[in-house]
């Protein structure tokens, strides 16, 4: 979009040296060639800076629409493959199976539970020093219940992790609107669209003054989740070779700052 705004095409060519799997290696994952042409602005370029993952709870009180859910599709580059769920009963079911899923994720399963942890930056200054990956600020440091260590996050039984258990099932019960994108196969490929759409879809959300949250829990790929993203696919009808790749929340949630992270110039080399 940025390219496009400032007068070049964009011609992108994915995975050239083939798609890396099991897990990703040193093969590139795109390039991209840049031709002249007419600027073209996209609405969604003027949102950017405004997209921020909200995982706080939705109200309750405004209902998000059909129409709205589906300008957020028409969005989207393929909107064949994103779908949409305002009905109850299949929401309840999504909340259902996300929850239990965290569980295993972060109570069941101690490795998981242990590498969020340790990749959680504790107070400004270590958020400062990497500034990226889950954190807790100086300011909810201040507001905690008890204190938060790295012994608290990774102990289900301390007084932090239950708070934080309890926050997040607060959060997910307020999804009453939910959207998901469906890949024709699980391949590196459909999971670079479905992140492509789930950006365009997330920005065209916050263009209507909503806000989304994304739920990886059922979705992941180690071994203890595979029965509840079986489950999950089953409840939203999609078959194998069929994967979902993103699924979320749609509501209007309160409002929040943006997440820290590293400036473009540490992403980039010339």
């Amino acid at each position: 979009m940025a390219a496009e705004a400032e007068g070049y095409a964009v011609e992108m060519g994915l995975f050239p040296e083939g798609e890396p799997w099991p897990v990703l290696d040193h093969r590139p994952i795109a390039i991209f060639t840049l031709h002249r042409q007419t600027p073209r602005r996209d609405p969604l370029l003027d949102h950017i800076l405004e997209r921020h993952t909200n995982r706080t709870p939705f109200d309750l009180a405004r209902s998000v629409s059909i129409q709205q859910l589906t300008a957020i599709r028409k969005a989207t580059r393929k909107p064949e493959r994103v779908h949409l769920n305002l009905e109850s009963g299949l929401a309840t079911k999504i909340q259902d199976i996300t929850m239990r899923a965290w569980d295993v994720w972060m109570i069941s399963s101690p490795s998981t539970r242990l590498e969020v942890a340790r990749v959680t930056h504790i107070g400004n200054t270590a958020i400062a020093a990497a500034p990226y990956g889950p954190y807790v600020s100086d300011t909810a440091l201040k507001k905690a219940a008890s204190p938060i260590t790295f012994e608290t996050l990774s102990d289900p039984n301390s007084v932090q992790f239950k708070a934080n258990r309890t926050a997040y099932r607060r959060a997910i019960q307020t999804g009453l609107a939910h959207l998901w994108i469906v890949a024709p196969q699980f391949d590196r490929k459909g999971m670079f669209d479905a992140g492509r759409d789930w950006v365009r879809a997330h920005l065209q959300a916050i263009a209507l003054g909503l806000d989304m949250e994304p739920h990886s829990q059922a979705l992941q790929d180690f071994p203890e989740i595979v029965p509840y993203v079986d489950e999950m696919h089953n409840a939203l009808g999609v078959s194998a070779p069929a994967r979902i790749h993103m699924l979320g929340r749609i509501g209007y949630g309160s409002a929040i700052g943006p997440a820290p992270r590293l400036p473009v110039e540490a992403h980039l080399q010339s």
